[in-house]
C-alpha cells in the first residue's frame, strides 16, 4: 500500500536531497551565522529544539510559562546534551562542556537577546500570534522569528506582524534528536509592497 504512494514518494524525496546535500551541491544561500537562539515552549519539541542548538555550540535560552514547566525542560536538554552515543549513558564531560550554553528565563526580554527566536508552544493559532505581538517589539530588527507548528498556515500566523519578512515556519521533526530533516516555509503576505 505504501509504494507509488504519496508518503512512498516524500520519503524517496527526502532521502535524494540529503544524499545531494552530502555531495554539497544543495542550494547555495547567503548564510548569517546565528550565535544564539531563544526556544518558546520547554515541552517535548521545544528540548529537542534547544538541546540541537547547544549540541551545535549555539548559546540557547529557552522559555516557558511556569517555573514548574522550565524546570522540567530544563533538565529534560539537559539530559539530552549530556548523554554520549558511546556510553549509552550521560556523559559528566559532556555535561560541563554544553551546559554553560543553555539558560532557562521566564523573562521576555531575555528570550529576545537572541538571533532567532523559535516558538514551539500548542497548536492554537491565536495563542501564538498574542506570543509574537508580544515579543515581536523587543525583538532587533535583524532577528529572526520563527514557529515550530506542523498544522497552522505560517501566512495566517504572520498576519499582524510588524516585520513580516523576519518571519518563517521552522518545523522540526520529532523526535528532533533523531530526525535530521527541519522544514523552512516563507510566509505568502504583503509587505511594503512587496509580496515575500
Amino acid at each position: 500500500q505504501l509504494f507509488g504512494s504519496p508518503v512512498n514518494r516524500a520519503l524517496l524525496n527526502v532521502f535524494f536531497l540529503q544524499d545531494r546535500n552530502k555531495k554539497g551541491s544543495g542550494i547555495r544561500a547567503e548564510a548569517r551565522k546565528i550565535a544564539s537562539a531563544g526556544v518558546v515552549g520547554a515541552g517535548t519539541m521545544g528540548q529537542g529544539i534547544a538541546a540541537a542548538n547547544v549540541k551545535r555550540g549555539i548559546l540557547t535560552a529557552i522559555m516557558d510559562s511556569s517555573q514548574a514547566a522550565l524546570q522540567r525542560g530544563l533538565k529534560g536538554v539537559l539530559n539530552e546534551i549530556s548523554y554520549n552515543k558511546q556510553l549509552k549513558g550521560p556523559d559528566a564531560q559532556r555535561l560541563v562542556e554544553f551546559a554553560p550554553l543553555v539558560n532557562g528565563t521566564l523573562s521576555d526580554i531575555e528570550l529576545c537577546r537572541s538571533d532567532i527566536v523559535i516558538e514551539a508552544i500548542f497548536e492554537n493559532p491565536e495563542v501564538k500570534q498574542h506570543l509574537f505581538a508580544r515579543l515581536e517589539p523587543l525583538m532587533r530588527d535583524d532577528a529572526i522569528l520563527a514557529s515550530n507548528t506542523s498544522t497552522i498556515p505560517i501566512s495566517k500566523l504572520a498576519e499582524g506582524l510588524e516585520r513580516p519578512e523576519r518571519f518563517c515556519g521552522l518545523h522540526f521533526f520529532n523526535p528532533v534528536p533523531v530526525m535530521q530533516l527541519v522544514e523552512l516555509i516563507k510566509a505568502a503576505i504583503a509587505h511594503k509592497g512587496a509580496a515575500f
